[in-house]
């Protein structure tokens, strides 16, 4: 036996020291180098040390460049490190080498994953279970990656599998409520949850992303339920957070300023994320109810301190953004006259399809408010923050390897295939009863040119709200956290994304001129039917009564998945508007970014 070969032996039985040790031997006595630097190199990998793991591999992929197993030990070291980019070069060299390569793919599949990229990341997982089936890391993996990219059903199958093995794993149970919330599957998702809250198994993370569930939902009952059923009970930080999260519902402010100021700032810190926001934004509305208007703004911006924002680039939206107003300027020059654009793919019904309406507008904007009227009317669907759009955008980026200034390259074929694709992703969501389906999501008007290149007689539907009241409501939510969205976590930051998104619109307004109506909150808010009866005779739909008691629709939904589920059971109220007086110190430097845009839409400039 060689000395290599009694190194792999001992390292395989985690004897790390001595296996490094006869490396180390066989390196100095120059006999197959390349083969003893890969094999350091993993050791030292297994061992934690990632850096000299990365050098070691390195050195050996010089002397041997085709050596698999190297580059996905590399892979799966830079991936310790952070270094995702790298990893996925490594990972995917690797696999081009020896595409059986389970733990590689697995690896690929985690790298995307932690990139955002979900969709991209389902194919490795499911090819790393199809060399070794049954892994349950590499399940949860794919179940996760479903259901971000929008496929809550695929992601409940896969998660059953796991639960099916591993019946207390609580963390699996909480995605797999979510996948369940998300494919509306209510009852199982609210069942999930409680299981979740009150398992014996379950972390403090998983209790509190349930309770949150329940608090989101406002089934206050339900909540109360739970905390009471917490074995802790008032020693329960996080039974605490949610007890005075209830309250604040309940409007028994005292009630719930009381069971806030129990924390302290160690136990604070000690909550989990999602606890500890929650925390804040009940202190925040506390304040803000009570008029202690700068201890509200500090209590907000606490809110905002999610580590889920952390690895997020802050230049990949305004990136996407760029590249949206490129398109719209190749678009331009090559835009078909009305009429010559190819229909909408729908065999055996292409007559009967409408091309889908779209509502957008910045976040906050009164959008989920104009979701619950319009779904009011019988003919009327609304998809509520669906992948369709994203679906297109990704398709054509891993297919054809386009970037989004690439897309005017479409042809009468690629837009028939993307209209399919679409029907496809939107199908789940839609009751094709209503003939008129609304894609609702707020910075769909980023993606315009997307949406017009592929349905060229969309209609859109643009909700504006006054600037100042926006900015400072999407400081007052936290949202999940994206690329997007990691732009409203401060005043100043907020609006210089507002003045990016609107000056993008205008400009590709200007450029495209998609149809489109502007509908205001404020008017909305003054006189419900003058405003959407012009939304109405551009749809060709006739008005319904039903329209104005839109808060039953919104009592009868299963789920409202925005931070505005709470505002749109409400019968309509002025007092979120100019909201922002109270706050015009902390909105000062904001007026650089949002003054044109008070006078563009008509608010002026106070």
């Amino acid at each position: 036996m060689t000395i290599l070969q009694r190194a792999s032996q001992l390292a395989q039985r985690g004897e790390w020291a001595q296996a490094e040790a006869l490396c180390r031997e066989a390196l100095a006595s120059g006999a197959d180098t390349a083969a003893a630097l890969a094999l350091l190199g993993a050791i030292q990998h297994a061992s934690g040390r990632h850096q000299e793991a990365i050098t070691t591999l390195q050195q050996a992929l010089q002397l041997n460049p085709g050596n698999a197993l190297a580059l996905g030990n590399l892979g799966a070291a830079q991936q310790e490190l952070g270094h995702t980019d790298a990893a996925i070069h490594s990972l995917q060299q690797a696999l081009k080498l020896r595409p059986d390569f389970a733990i590689a793919h697995t690896n690929l599949g985690f790298c995307l994953q932690s990139r955002g990229d979900h969709e991209a990341a389902i194919p490795c997982f499911a090819r790393s279970l199809r060399l070794r089936p049954g892994n349950l890391r590499v399940l949860q993996g794919l179940g996760w990656s479903q259901l971000q990219a929008g496929h809550p059903d695929a992601a409940i199958d896969t998660l059953q599998q796991v639960l099916a093995q591993a019946p207390d794993a609580a963390d699996i149970r909480l995605i797999l409520a979510s996948a369940q919330r998300e494919a509306r599957h209510i009852q199982a998702a609210d069942q999930n949850f409680r299981r979740c809250a009150t398992g014996p198994h379950a972390t403090a993370a998983v209790v509190a992303a349930s309770l949150e569930h329940f608090t989101v939902t406002r089934q206050s009952n339900t909540l109360e339920q739970l905390l009471n059923s917490r074995a802790q009970g008032v020693n329960d930080p996080v039974a605490q957070v949610y007890a005075a999260a209830l309250a604040l519902q309940r409007q028994q402010f005292s009630d719930a300023r009381a069971l806030s100021e129990r924390l302290n700032s160690d136990a604070i810190t000690a909550l989990p994320p999602t606890a500890r926001i929650r925390h804040w934004s009940t202190r925040a509305w506390l304040d803000d109810h009570s008029g202690h208007i700068d201890a509200a703004m500090e209590a907000f911006l606490a809110a905002q301190q999610d580590p889920a924002y952390e690895p997020l680039d802050p230049e990949a939206q305004p990136r996407r953004i760029a590249a949206y107003r490129q398109l719209a300027e190749q678009l331009a020059q090559r835009r078909l006259p009305p009429g010559q654009a190819a229909a909408a793919m729908d065999p055996g019904r292409e007559s009967q399809r409408r091309p889908p309406v779209f509502l957008m507008g910045f976040p906050r904007s009164g959008t989920t408010l104009l979701d619950t009227i319009l779904r009011s009317h019988p003919a009327i669907d609304v998809a509520e923050e669906k992948p369709g759009i994203a679906a297109l955008e990704i398709h054509l980026q891993e297919t054809r390897g386009w970037s989004i200034d690439q897309f005017a390259r479409l042809n009468h074929q690629d837009v028939q295939e993307l209209q399919q694709l679409y029907w496809q992703c939107m199908a789940p969501f839609w009751d094709t009863s209503q003939p008129v389906l609304i894609d609702k999501l707020p910075l769909h008007i980023c993606a315009v040119p997307l949406i017009q290149a592929v349905f060229p007689d969309a209609t859109f539907l643009l909700a504006i709200r006054n600037p100042r009241d926006t900015v400072l409501s999407c400081l007052q939510q936290t949202f999940a956290a994206n690329d997007a969205m990691l732009h409203l976590r401060s005043l100043p930051e907020a609006a210089r994304f507002y003045d990016l998104v609107m000056a993008s619109w205008l400009h590709m307004q200007r450029q495209l001129d998609p149809a489109v109506q502007v509908i205001r909150y404020e008017d909305l808010i003054a006189d419900l039917p003058a405003t959407i009866q012009p939304v109405l005779d551009r749809l060709n739909l006739p008005w319904d009564e039903r329209l104005i008691a839109f808060q039953r629709t919104a009592r009868e939904r299963d789920l409202i998945n925005t931070p505005s589920a709470a505002q749109v059971v409400q019968p309509l109220y002025s007092s979120a508007i100019n909201k922002w007086r109270r706050y015009r110190h902390h909105l000062k430097p904001c007026d650089r970014f949002l003054a044109p845009w008070l006078d563009h839409w008509g608010y002026g400039f106070e």
